[in-house]
């Protein structure tokens, strides 16, 4: 648990965001889906509302750089999938597909030897045709 007075430390030297920093905002993207424009506002209602701590905003990272927070977990996400599959026997590439309200998304994963699951990538696709879906499977 936080002490109240303790100070919270949100940049390390050369005025980069702390790493505990760019991990939240990597998660609450990830995990909750909340858009890098709110990011910093959330963080700053939880700081406020849960521990007693006032964060003004403009401490907090803008809206660009929560973008780039997001570019980077993208790129260490295609960095795990590949040292993942480098390491495997063996795997298999699936893909799954679904509708909802007249829209087709498709789902690419990896099914490794080890019994455990890789997603890949979830896009929306124009229509649930084989030759639409085959080509998206190959890009």
């Amino acid at each position: 648990m936080l002490e109240k007075d303790k100070e919270v430390s949100l940049k390390e030297k050369f005025n980069a965001y702390t790493n505990n920093i760019r991990e939240l905002y990597m998660s609450l993207k990830g995990e909750t889906s909340i858009v890098p424009a709110q990011t910093s506002k959330a963080v700053h209602l939880v700081a406020k509302h849960i521990f007693d701590k006032a964060i003004p905003l403009q401490a907090l990272p803008c809206r660009k750089t929560s973008l780039n927070f997001m570019d980077e977990a993208h790129h260490i996400a295609k960095q795990q999938i590949v040292a993942t599959i480098k390491r495997a026997d063996h795997y298999t590439f699936a893909s799954d597909g679904t509708s909802r309200q007249k829209r087709y998304y498709i789902e690419h994963h990896l099914i490794l030897n080890s019994g455990g699951t890789l997603s890949i990538e979830f896009s929306e696709v124009p229509d649930d045709k084989e030759d639409t879906l085959l080509k998206k499977s190959l890009e």
